[in-house]
């Protein structure tokens, strides 16, 4: 006697395993989650056009997860257990993409001269005004600063919190912060101008 196949649950099971392996690399990317994604179908080269008119060409780079079923675990394998290991398999997946994003994130950032390099010392109000001086800063309609979120690694937290709680107790450092602000939102302004009368 036969046993059935049950090819709907088949695909039903495969497309719940995917789905779960794609969300759990997806929780790794973190600031780079929201990112909307494109597909390519076809070629094996990407090409781009920067801001400022600039074609570059993307590299791609291989993300693998490997995974192993001893074929003796397969009878007591309940769901729950496929769910898992196929989520630990995207965690890991996750981790080169983010570590990937980074790497390109880094390159970019060094390419057009808005790192602040600290030599490895601790990060300071000054490093942070000179962080705020060099990134371009929107603001909202009613001409309010969208200000940054911060990525950091566990080992940066603390300091970045007090850099930043310095940062909004100290006046001479509200000051500059307000300066430079202020001189943001001219720029932001004249940057808004120019669409508009392009559009």
């Amino acid at each position: 006697m036969t046993l059935p196949l049950y090819p709907q649950l088949k695909l039903k099971i495969e497309k719940l395993l995917d789905t779960q392996a794609r969300a759990a690399a997806r929780g790794q990317l973190g600031m780079f989650a929201p990112i909307p994604r494109s597909k390519q179908h076809e070629g094996n080269r990407l090409q781009y056009t920067t801001i400022d008119g600039a074609v570059k060409a993307a590299e791609y780079q291989r993300a693998a997860a490997a995974c192993t079923i001893e074929l003796a675990d397969i009878p007591t394998m309940s769901l729950d257990d496929a769910v898992a290991l196929a989520r630990k398999r995207g965690e890991e997946l996750g981790v080169q993409q983010a570590k990937f994003n980074f790497e390109s994130f880094n390159q970019a950032v060094e390419e057009v001269g808005n790192s602040v390099q600290m030599n490895g010392q601790p990060l300071t109000v000054e490093a942070a005004l000179q962080l705020f001086e060099k990134m371009q800063l929107p603001f909202d309609a009613a001409g309010r600063p969208l200000m940054p979120t911060w990525h950091t690694g566990p080992d940066l937290e603390a300091s970045v919190a007090d850099v930043l709680r310095q940062l909004n107790e100290d006046p001479a450092a509200q000051a500059r912060l307000q300066e430079i602000v202020d001189r943001k939102r001219e720029e932001w302004n004249a940057e808004q101008d120019r669409r508009k009368l392009v559009a």
